[in-house]
């Protein structure tokens, strides 16, 4: 007989299998790159840099607001780093975990937030980089 508790957990794990994947290809971003970042705040543009990790429930539960910030600002710089895997960008970003979303306008950073899953608060952060 399966409890409530372990059907639970195999219906996350189900969940994340199937559609984590899909779900972390956010339309208008771009994987890190030094040099169009560095270009980006240049032109004093707002910056959004998403620290994930392919798994991480916590990101996927961040998709939404990043989807909504890139329809509101769509003159914005996306840009994701995989945690798992861009060491070096990691480091340069100060990320000491995934799901970790800061913004920036041109050189200066405006707001972090790490494992936050709240649309709004997400949203309110993020509009501090306009």
């Amino acid at each position: 007989m399966i409890t409530a508790k372990t059907f639970k957990s195999i219906a996350t794990f189900l969940f994340l299998a199937l559609f984590s994947s899909a779900s972390f290809a956010l339309e208008g971003a771009e994987a890190y790159q030094a040099d169009r970042f560095k270009h980006a705040q240049e032109q004093g543009k707002m910056i959004i840099v998403d620290v994930y990790k392919d798994g991480c429930g916590t990101c996927l539960k961040q998709v939404p607001a990043l989807e909504a910030a890139r329809e509101m600002y769509p003159n914005a710089q996306f840009f994701r780093v995989d945690f798992a895997s861009d060491n070096e960008a990691v480091k340069k970003f100060r990320a000491i975990k995934q799901s970790t979303i800061i913004v920036y306008r041109g050189t200066e950073e405006r707001g972090r937030s790490m494992g936050e899953t709240n649309k709004d608060k997400l949203l309110e952060m993020i509009a501090s980089g306009v």
